[in-house]
Order: C-alpha cells, then structure tokens, then sequence
C-alpha cells in the first residue's frame, strides 16, 4: 500500500519524546500521525512533504535515549 506524506514535523538533532508526532500520512482517504515510541533523538529523515511512499520504506531514524534521571526523594 502506498501513502502520501502530508507533514513532517522533524528534523534531525531534534529531540522527540514518546507520543510525539513525527510526521503524517495520507493512505486510502485517512490521514494518519507516526508517533515515536521512545524518547530519543532524530537521527536522519528519509522523506518529504508530498513524497509518495511504499509499505516497508524506512522514513525516520530515532535514536533511542536509554537514560532516566529521576529527581531524588526526600
């Protein structure tokens, strides 16, 4: 199935949290948000805005932040 990206909403460097939206498709009439599932860093963006896609074709690069710092308890 093939989709037409609609948005991209970041960049490489950029710092992405968990829930965030990385960019939006449109596929049979739908569009829909790719959300990052891990906080971390965007490495590369393969596509663009109005850039026809196949299933399978790598988008986004994210790469995972592994560390938690808590606040300490008191």
């Amino acid at each position: 199935m093939s989709g037409l990206i609609i948005d991209v909403f970041v960049k490489p460097g950029q710092s992405v949290k968990t829930g965030d939206a990385l960019l939006r498709i449109e596929a049979m009439k739908m569009e829909n948000d790719i959300i990052c599932e891990s906080n971390g860093v965007v490495e590369e963006v393969f596509i663009h805005k109005g850039e026809n896609v196949e299933t399978g074709k790598n988008m986004v690069t994210v790469i995972l932040s592994l560390i938690h710092i808590s606040e300490p308890t008191r």
